[in-house]
């Protein structure tokens, strides 16, 4: 059975899930949004087309929200990395030298080490612990979206 001898409730029932996977990609923040792309393309060959133009276009915001939303951890993830990386290596200093690295000790050895967004690392001893910050993706120290890391972090 091809498309123009299907009975119009199958047709009208495509467009509806169409519609309804669109709106679900949506509300997993881009998780089923590539099903609802699909299913909407192939409901676009039949007429009317409002129904399947608008799911498409719920789909391609689903799937942007989910691009968006991957790419956001992407970073805070890479930030993460480069914490564990640089608290191994404190971990290693303070075995063998019985302390951690002082800020100046720190910046040589680790070359001016920055964020995943481009930003220095600050480094400080507190006591005979150390606090790492990241300024975050605003790129300012001291607010709700910055990174901290250490023994204690705060």
């Amino acid at each position: 059975m091809n498309a123009e001898t299907e009975p119009v409730e199958v047709k009208a029932s495509r467009r509806k899930v169409a519609l309804i996977v669109s709106l679900v990609g949506i509300a997993t923040l881009g998780f089923v949004a590539p099903a609802g792309f699909i299913i909407s393309l192939m409901a676009l060959r039949e007429r009317p087309r409002g129904m399947a133009v608008t799911s498409l276009l719920i789909s391609i915001a689903g799937l942007v929200l989910g691009a968006y939303i991957l790419l956001s951890g992407i970073d805070k993830v890479h930030n993460q990395g480069i914490f564990i990386d640089i608290e191994l290596k404190l971990g290693e200093y303070h075995q063998d030298n019985g302390r951690y690295p002082t800020p100046a000790e720190f910046l040589v050895r680790f070359h001016d080490p920055q964020d995943a967004w481009g930003h220095p690392i600050r480094y400080q001893l507190v006591g005979e612990k150390y606090e790492l910050r990241s300024a975050g993706p605003d790129g300012i120290y001291e607010n709700a979206d910055d990174f901290t890391g250490g023994p204690d972090p705060k």
